[in-house]
């Protein structure tokens, strides 16, 4: 009983700890064009929210509405979501200065 509580006490704080430093931890790739080919790149055309809300300047409003907009109409390029109310050019110049998109 006292290794379960332990083991219970530990995953709390350790947990507690990762909660407390945020996502500082996770190696993001560089943005722009110096981004390599192995880093990871988001499909515009089929990522969810979790996935969007990781690009720069889309929070849980715009993702949705990325997803929405998709519904009834293609997104063949970055360009295509200024067709998106709440989403203009300069939103638009961030995410394709980000390299983060797949092409």
């Amino acid at each position: 009983m006292d290794g379960a509580r332990y083991a219970n006490g530990l995953f709390a704080v350790v947990s507690i700890a990762a909660l407390w430093s945020g996502w500082s931890g996770v190696a993001w790739p560089q943005p722009g064009r110096m981004a390599t080919e192995h880093a990871w790149r988001i499909d515009l055309e089929s990522a969810g929210v979790p996935e969007l809300r990781l690009l720069p300047g889309v929070g849980p409003v715009r993702s949705r509405a990325i997803i929405g907009h998709r519904a009834s109409h293609r997104i063949r390029c970055v360009q295509d979501l200024m067709n998106i109310p709440g989403i203009g050019s300069g939103t638009v110049a961030r995410l394709h200065a980000s390299g983060l998109l797949r092409r």
